[in-house]
């Protein structure tokens, strides 16, 4: 049966580890390392990282939970 529930929308981000204030963002290069690892750079910095996950990401959370 189908149903329907509002939900809200939530941006999540990944702040820079070395910055702090540039939002990650993927480069493109994905490398699996026993587990995937998506490589970002920060576009304030040049700080570069391989996260598990891409950033920026989009998340739902059903209204009144």
């Amino acid at each position: 049966m189908e149903s329907r529930r509002e939900v809200k929308v939530i941006k999540v981000v990944y702040t820079c580890d070395r910055c702090k204030s540039g939002e990650m963002k993927p480069t493109g290069q994905v490398y699996n390392l026993g587990t995937l690892q998506i490589e970002h750079i920060c576009p304030v910095c040049g700080f570069r990282k391989s996260l598990t996950e891409s950033y920026p990401k989009i998340e739902y959370q059903e209204i009144g939970e």
